[in-house]
């Protein structure tokens, strides 16, 4: 009768860490399917742009075609492209770099701070480069 009743104790110390634990490991997936998703759309959206530089609404709605369906928030969405549009820098054999921010915080159930420290930086921020054609 003891062992069942200390094996309920044990079970009692050890289950929150475990919860925590896959907890961690399941929001750790989603940041990092967020991430993978908006570096594959950055990478998109930089090709574009070094083919046709000069339509940069053009550019951004490359960038958020490629994350259509995947649960994206556009206005979450920030997207920045260097040089500006009409820039000398932005010609031929220059580079044309894309930036884009996605704000998760709604996204992320576990607590972004510990004690003070800040361990999840809910705003992700990718970028690509690419040389204009």
């Amino acid at each position: 009768m003891r062992k069942k009743g200390s094996a309920l104790v044990e079970f009692a110390l050890v289950a929150p860490i475990l919860i925590v634990l896959i907890l961690l490991m399941v929001q750790y997936g989603i940041i990092m399917n967020r991430i993978l998703t908006l570096s594959h759309a950055t990478r998109e959206a930089a090709r574009y742009a070094a083919v046709h530089p000069e339509e940069d609404a053009a550019i951004r709605n490359k960038a958020i075609e490629a994350m259509r369906g995947r649960g994206y928030r556009q206005e979450r969405m920030s997207i920045t492209i260097e040089p500006t549009q009409g820039s000398p820098d932005r010609r031929s054999g220059r580079p044309i770099r894309v930036r884009v921010q996605y704000d998760m915080r709604d996204e992320i159930f576990l607590p972004t701070r510990f004690f003070g420290i800040q361990i999840i930086n809910p705003v992700v921020t990718v970028e690509a480069t690419a040389m204009i054609e």
